[in-house]
């Protein structure tokens, strides 16, 4: 995204094989293994959490009204770790002494071996591409100081308490000294990892085509997206002044994406 001045990528992706109605099954894999990791605490140990016990810590999660796209976080978690490499500070649900749920979205470190970011996670899932940039933009324009015109410092957007109760204060500022060793090697700006589901729609007739013709439309068709939310998103980032920051951003459409991502995880954790 050319307005932004510091590091940043864009990705569209979608689901294989390129066809409506998309097929779930290897995203409910995806989800699936990347539970029990996206809801334990940092300090507690994998081996001693069950899949079963992150189910029901996210289902009490998902009846509690604070989430609105739960399967949006998780993938936010998952691309963040996985396609950035960036490690997970602490996310909304989080298993730890004393399971609960944060008020807080998603926080995230990612080192180049030079300089380390701070990077608040955010996803929207909705059936609309441009009300789901929308929201998501206004979801960071809302965070703490974000709604000032002032550059939002990478320091102010990590939640101590959050730490500070998984760990204790003295190994929870242990481990944030183990990976920023030095305010030099600390990005100030604050950095965002942003993922956007949509509902995938095309004016062209899918159904009377070849394969590899309704493949290569949808193939076209997401590029398209791609394109649309470059600029939509170029728009916002210059209107609130985040040019500092980095930004990186998944969008994944779907054939439904709010009545889908909900079936998705009813189907995983349980309603």
């Amino acid at each position: 995204m050319d307005v932004v001045k510091n590091k940043n990528s864009i990705h569209a992706f979608v689901l294989k094989p390129e066809l409506l109605p998309f097929r779930y099954k290897n995203l409910r894999k995806l989800a699936m293994s990347n539970i029990t990791n996206y809801a334990i605490a940092r300090g507690v140990e994998k081996t001693d959490i069950t899949g079963l016990k992150a189910g029901q810590l996210l289902r009490r999660y998902a009846k509690s009204g604070i989430p609105s796209n739960l399967l949006g976080e998780l993938l936010t978690y998952i691309f963040l770790e996985h396609e950035e490499n960036a490690l997970k500070l602490y996310t909304r649900a989080e298993i730890s002494a004393i399971d609960r749920t944060i008020d807080s979205e998603g926080m995230y470190l990612k080192s180049d071996g030079e300089r380390v970011q701070l990077i608040l996670g955010a996803s929207q899932l909705n059936n609309s591409l441009q009300e789901a940039v929308d929201n998501v933009v206004e979801k960071l324009s809302k965070f703490r100081n974000n709604q000032s015109d002032e550059m939002m410092l990478a320091t102010d957007i990590v939640d101590m308490t959050i730490l500070n109760a998984q760990l204790g204060e003295a190994e929870s500022q242990a481990i944030i000294q183990t990976m920023i060793p030095n305010e030099s090697g600390l990005e100030e700006v604050a950095s965002y990892g942003l993922f956007i589901g949509y509902q995938f729609k095309t004016e062209q007739d899918l159904d009377n085509c070849t394969q590899d013709e309704a493949k290569k439309i949808c193939r076209q068709t997401v590029n398209n997206d791609l394109q649309q939310a470059i600029s939509q998103l170029g728009r916002a980032i210059q209107q609130h002044h985040w040019q500092k920051s980095s930004f990186y951003v998944y969008l994944l459409p779907f054939t439904s994406a709010e009545e889908d991502s909900h079936k998705i995880m009813n189907d995983l954790i349980g309603g």
